[in-house]
């Protein structure tokens, strides 16, 4: 953790070695600079740091994310929690800001957020395959209850059919049978009528 003390105004008047490995200004560098001169970035609107200042100037603690600017350039997000310090007055007199370059945290948390959307998509990509494919299972299941109707009334169609014939060759058989006995006697008769 990088720890920045300043007056009541903002001027630095201390920093810790970390403070300056993350923002790259060396101590010297950033004594008796405003700290809000020194790594603001610009990032944060006129309403964020009035509310800031609102807060640490009435003798209350503020924390939250910020994005700052190093040396080079370079824009960091750190969480920093900024404490007021008072004299026997209860007036305060300096500010001691506890900062945590958090960049490493926002990249796996950004690695994270990419791993949940793109699981996400796969999941939203799989619910619509199985809903296509549950769709086209019932499109299959209506056909083949459609398939299985149409192949029952030809089954019914088939056994009728098979009956007819079964009918028509047991007349046949009948009429073949009573034509013989029938031949036999109308021979006959005709032959005592001639006699």
């Amino acid at each position: 953790n990088s720890i920045v003390i300043t007056n009541r105004d903002g001027v630095i008047i201390w920093v810790n070695k970390s403070f300056s490995k993350i923002s790259g200004y060396s101590k010297a560098e950033a004594i008796e600079k405003n700290l809000r001169n020194l790594v603001k970035s610009g990032n944060q609107d006129k309403p964020f740091y009035e509310s800031m200042w609102d807060t640490i100037l009435s003798g209350k603690v503020w924390e939250g994310e910020i994005i700052n600017k190093r040396k080079d350039g370079t824009l960091y997000p750190e969480d920093m929690m900024i404490t007021p310090i008072k004299d026997e007055n209860h007036m305060i007199t300096h500010f001691v800001a506890v900062k945590q370059d958090i960049t490493e945290k926002k990249k796996a948390e950004e690695v994270i957020k990419n791993f949940y959307s793109e699981l996400e998509q796969k999941v939203e990509e799989r619910t619509e395959e199985l809903l296509n494919a549950n769709e086209n299972l019932a499109i299959t299941n209506y056909n083949l209850e459609k398939a299985m109707k149409e192949l029952t009334h030809l089954q019914d169609q088939l056994i009728h059919s098979e009956k007819m014939a079964t009918l028509g060759q047991i007349a046949a058989s009948m009429t073949h049978e009573m034509n013989t006995p029938l031949g036999a006697i109308i021979s006959s008769v005709g032959t005592m009528i001639e006699t």
